[in-house]
């Protein structure tokens, strides 16, 4: 009983599948074949309307300066001291302050009080934080501009002890007194 009734149940479907499918496709010919469609398609076309043609004004160019570089691609010096804020002034250039870390990656703030990561490249690096931008490869330092977030303020130097960019730790020590030096410097044209 059990069989019979699967067999019926299977039949019933695939003779109502059938019936569907062939009703499907008789009301898709009757469509087709009937003018309704025709009458549809003429009536689209019939509502299409030209734009009226107006008088464009004539705008005067204006001529935009392009941005100035964040810095230009100025080498920066090495040092020894690790862990400490570290005013530089070189002969040729503007006075700037770095800090270098352990593995040899140094924060470097200029006048244009940008904050710039100086990755040193013999360090593996898989993938950089979205608010790491590249800006060109010098000595042996990938240099990326700190463009927004945590490091990219004097505030957020200021107010911690350290901060960590890139898996990298870089601590505020003596920050304050060198940004301030460096401030006065920039502002004096030094």
């Amino acid at each position: 009983m059990r069989k019979n009734r699967y067999r019926i149940i299977k039949y019933g479907l695939f003779i109502s599948s059938v019936a569907f499918n062939i009703g499907l496709a008789v009301a898709a010919i009757t469509l087709l074949n009937s003018n309704d469609t025709e009458s549809v398609i003429s009536k689209r076309e019939n509502r299409l309307i030209e734009p009226p043609v107006v008088a464009q004004k004539v705008v005067s160019e204006e001529l935009i300066p392009p941005m100035q570089e964040l810095t230009t691609h100025r080498p920066i010096e090495l040092t020894r001291v690790v862990g400490e804020w570290t005013l530089f002034q070189p002969t040729d250039q503007p006075p700037y302050i770095a800090i270098r870390n352990q593995v040899g990656s140094y924060i470097v703030q200029r006048c244009d009080r940008h904050f710039y990561y100086y990755v040193n490249m013999t360090q593996q690096r898989t993938a950089l934080p979205a608010n790491l931008r590249f800006m060109y490869q010098q000595q042996n330092f990938l240099v990326y501009n700190i463009a927004y977030g945590i490091g990219s303020e004097r505030d957020h130097w200021v107010n911690s002890q350290s901060i960590k960019i890139n898996r990298e730790y870089f601590s505020n020590t003596s920050f304050l007194n060198t940004n301030k030096i460096l401030q006065q410097r920039c502002d004096n044209g030094l």
